[in-house]
């Protein structure tokens, strides 16, 4: 198995807008259902827990990602409180850590 096959059984790989998970979810003329639903996606992916590693190791490299991962949006390596106001940080640390 390669470093990211992981990825396949990630439910945003068929997205049909990726940048949903970029400059969309930035995007203040969004509607904020669209951050919800993202979100939801994300708590219910079996490979949340491998999608969470990604900002939190690129940061221990020296990369800082910016998106979202696992739920949550990312700006320079760090959460963004602002854009992720809609998340419900026990019920998305409760799935972090459980099935």
């Amino acid at each position: 198995m390669g470093k990211h096959d992981w990825r396949d059984a990630a439910l945003c790989k068929d997205w049909h807008e990726p940048n949903d998970f970029f400059e969309n979810f930035e995007n203040d003329e969004e509607p904020f259902d669209l951050r919800q639903e993202i979100t939801n996606m994300c708590l219910s992916c079996p490979v949340r827990r491998r999608c969470i590693m990604i900002p939190l190791a690129e940061d221990s490299y020296g990369y800082n990602v910016s998106g979202v991962y696992a739920g949550m949006y990312y700006e320079n390596g760090e959460i963004k409180p602002e854009l992720n106001e809609h998340v419900d940080r026990a019920g998305w640390a409760g799935r972090m850590l459980n099935d």
